[in-house]
């Protein structure tokens, strides 16, 4: 037998064993079909023997409120409640809300996976936990600063060629040799006088000195002469007066008009 005759015989099989089937729900002869042997005669059938009616959620599971409009398979009360829930299933327990590690102040729900509530106060927490970096980091920046307005040369600092200074200084003055932690970075020449912003023109200086010093030179503060912001600028003085000789021509002109 060939096996187009054995495939045709197979389907009259088939066909005669659907004949004999009843459905497993209502009992009715199931109709025959061309494909597969079925269990019942219908989706009703089907959907009453595969459905578990399930018991009404009294409270939504994410904010708990009432479920009296929602159906019966229902979790949440709408769908903001729904993302929610799904958002906290990826990120796990990030969205719990936390306090701030600096103050201590209750973060809301979207940013409880923060460390800080605000750059603020990361800021301080980074401040008070590197309280030297930040100074030295601003002293030089300052100096970066009005040596770029002063347009002077500059050249890089790094924090290996500072300590190498204060260690040539035994972390004492230039000046007066007076000890302090805190040493300011003083330049010899003043940016403002056109000093250069470099390794080369700093020395460590304590707060008096520097502050004393301001923008003169060595020898201008040594010799206590007057700061040259203090001192009026040739051009902003007044008018230079004329000789005599030339104001009285002046003068006489004007009257013999």
């Amino acid at each position: 037998m060939n096996n187009r005759a054995q495939a045709k015989r197979r389907k009259v099989e088939r066909a005669e064993a659907k004949r004999e089937r009843e459905c497993a729900v209502c009992g009715q002869p199931i109709e025959m079909r061309e494909h597969g042997l079925r269990k019942y005669c219908g989706h009703g059938c089907w959907y009453r023997a595969n459905y578990v009616p399930r018991s009404k959620a009294d409270a939504c599971a994410w904010c708990g409120g009432s479920m009296a409009h929602r159906r019966g398979d229902a979790k949440f009360c709408g769908q903001s409640c729904h993302s929610k829930a799904q958002y906290k299933r990826q990120v796990g327990t990030a969205l719990r809300s936390r306090p701030c590690s600096y103050c201590g102040q209750w973060m809301p729900l979207s940013t409880a996976h923060r460390v800080f509530c605000s750059g603020r106060c990361s800021r301080r927490a980074y401040f008070e936990a590197n309280q030297e970096r930040v100074r030295a980091a601003k002293r030089r920046g300052n100096h970066q600063r009005r040596a770029m307005l002063a347009r002077v040369k500059r050249y890089s600092v790094t924090e290996r060629d500072l300590s190498r200074l204060w260690n040539q200084y035994e972390e004492s003055c230039a000046y007066c040799g007076e000890r302090t932690p805190s040493l300011h970075q003083e330049h010899i020449v003043p940016i403002s006088r056109g000093g250069v912003d470099g390794i080369g023109n700093l020395v460590p200086a304590c707060p008096d000195c520097n502050l004393s010093k301001g923008d003169r030179t060595v020898m201008e503060w040594r010799l206590r002469k007057k700061s040259p912001r203090y001192v009026t600028r040739p051009d902003r003085q007044g008018a230079a007066r004329l000789p005599t000789s030339t104001q009285q021509t002046i003068e006489t002109g004007l009257a013999a008009r």
